[in-house]
């Protein structure tokens, strides 16, 4: 097929051309002006979370591309400075943490009690009141009083070493060379363990301070945690500014102040919102270039469909003499594909080569689109790939046109039903819920209205001990209006049993004579005695009585006699 395919592409040279040429411009179009790349840029990701605060937050988060995985970096301690001198900013609230590759802070120490301390915290009090709400894990004491060489103990601690309020404490910092005296701290307030670990900061992650164990960064256990003023944290070895909280005074974009702390600084930025939280921050994204490379797209397909479609209409005695040689349509179909597979091929690798000098050229006369160049082997794949795609989606309905042209009749099945499933599809089809009116083809005579009744009546009740088949609730009754006219009603109930289930309709048969005339008019009103039963049993209630007035026209000589 593929064989036959490419002699044809030969032999049609200008088609063939028109087609491989559309697609190589095409490819090329994709190699030289699109773009596509992982780039570094700023991202602005919401959270989806209540903030906890309104305000600014400023981390160091290393990158995904840091290969690191240390929780966070510390920030520059002159930014503190750098932010209270923006315009518009009324607080400013560092937090200084341990760094998380510590695994042991430091020790309190009284008498010949010692605690370890696995994290440490420094606060602004003053101006942290503004941001978290650390006050509100105090069993005693106030962080007004966090002042220099002061401190504040989880509750665990302090009853570990046995100390309330106002008692002082040795303090060791742990340093490389060992452990060393940092100063006897007073104890202004202690804090309930589980209270200060559900605090949270404005990005929804606790203020407990991270350490190294065991080959990974965990939280520190609040036991064994203390809170410093953030001027003696800053003292102490391997503590640095990790978070700094700003408020501002409202006339601040925060929009654009935190992007240029992102840009300017390269840290994380988190801004609140009414509901939500935005996080600032570099990061990948994928960016694509030359989406109106689309419409060229249709156009070539547009016009591949074109080319197609003319070579259908043109060969279509070459079709027939394939069918004569036992080509099936399956076979057609696949020639015409594979004729546009192979301008897919040839025009996909032609485009790419063209696209790669394009960009030659354009060095050479200085002309700079800002794309990325398309180096990559793979690449090539793909600009064959579009250009097979777009060949193969032009010819597929073309090949189906040809397809059918050599599609000989197909012998079509019908099933004739029988009169039984004809009749049992109608009653699942066809049914009646509402009475319906019908005038009866027999006129009666006023002289023979009283025979008509008696016929009618031994007509009925010999049917009201059948089986089968039989008359209910059979009635008669005689009235005549003001204005002459007289009216007889017979009324009935008929009732057939089929399968177990009974059929019934309520049905009144009415003579009507008007006050000048000689004859009785008849009309049948039946109404389905449950809704919803087969329309045929309707047209087997009016059959019957049809039936009976037939009978009465043959005998009524016989019953009338010479009247």
């Amino acid at each position: 097929v593929f064989s036959m395919a490419k002699r044809n592409v030969k032999r049609r040279l200008s088609r063939g051309l028109l087609g491989i040429t559309s697609l190589a411009i095409l490819v090329m179009a994709f190699t030289a002006f699109t773009s596509f790349g992982r780039v570094i840029g700023l991202l602005i990701t919401p959270l989806n979370m209540q903030p906890a605060y309104e305000g600014v937050m400023v981390k160091n988060i290393p990158p995904p591309w840091s290969e690191t995985g240390e929780p966070y970096w510390p920030l520059v301690k002159d930014e503190i400075e750098w932010l209270k001198g923006q315009r518009g900013v009324l607080v400013v609230s560092p937090l200084i943490m341990n760094k998380p590759g510590k695994t042991l802070v430091g020790s309190l120490r009284i008498s010949n009690l010692e605690l370890q301390i696995l994290g440490a915290i420094g606060i602004d009090p003053f101006a942290e009141r503004n941001f978290t709400d650390i006050s509100t894990s105090l069993i005693s004491g106030s962080l007004n009083n966090l002042k220099r060489s002061t401190v504040v103990l989880s509750q665990s601690a302090a009853n570990t070493l046995g100390v309330g309020l106002n008692d002082k404490v040795t303090f060791y910092v742990h340093t490389a060379t060992g452990l060393q005296v940092f100063g006897n701290l007073t104890v202004v307030g202690i804090m309930d363990n589980s209270k200060f670990s559900s605090l949270k900061d404005l990005n929804g992650e606790s203020l407990v301070p991270y350490r190294f164990q065991m080959g990974e960064y965990v939280r520190a256990p609040a036991e064994q945690i203390v809170i410093l003023n953030w001027q003696d944290a800053l003292k102490i070895e391997d503590m640095a500014v990790y978070r700094i909280a700003i408020k501002t005074d409202g006339s601040v974009n925060l929009d654009a102040f935190a992007r240029e702390i992102v840009q300017a600084k390269e840290y994380n930025v988190w801004v609140s919102e009414e509901d939500n939280v935005l996080q600032y921050h570099f990061g990948e994204y994928l960016e694509i270039g030359g989406i109106s490379l689309l419409v060229p797209l249709l156009i070539v397909l547009f016009n591949l469909g074109l080319i197609m479609i003319s070579i259908v209409n043109e060969r279509t005695r070459e079709i027939f003499t394939l069918t004569c040689v036992g080509f099936n349509p399956t076979h057609i179909t696949a020639l015409f594909l594979a004729e546009s597979v192979v301008m897919g091929l040839v025009g996909g690798g032609i485009g790419y080569l063209m696209g790669m000098s394009a960009y030659r050229l354009m060095n050479i006369f200085s002309i700079d689109i800002a794309v990325r160049q398309k180096l990559e082997w793979y690449w090539s794949v793909i600009g064959v790939m579009i250009a097979l795609a777009t060949a193969i989606l032009s010819a597929i309905r073309p090949a189906s046109r040809a397809a059918m042209k050599a599609t000989p009749s197909l012998v079509k099945k019908i099933k004739f039903e029988s009169h039984k499933e004809r009749l049992k599809r109608e009653e699942e089809i066809w049914k009646v819920y509402q009475s319906q009116k019908i005038t009866m083809p027999v006129r009666i005579n006023a002289r023979e209205i009283t025979f008509f009744a008696s016929y009618l009546a031994g007509r009925l009740h010999s049917l009201e001990k059948g089986l089968f088949e039989r008359i209910e609730n059979y009635e008669e009754s005689e009235s005549e209006t003001p204005e002459g006219h007289r009216i007889r009603n017979f009324k009935y109930t008929y009732v057939v049993i089929e399968g177990g289930k009974r059929l019934g309709t309520i049905n009144e048969l009415t003579a009507f004579k008007r006050a000048k005339s000689d004859y009785y008019v008849l009309s049948l009103d039946v109404n389905p005695e449950k809704p919803g039963i087969p329309g045929s049993f309707i047209d087997r209630t009016v059959r019957f009585l049809r039936d009976i007035l037939s009978d009465w026209e043959e005998e009524k000589p016989r019953i009338v006699g010479a009247i």
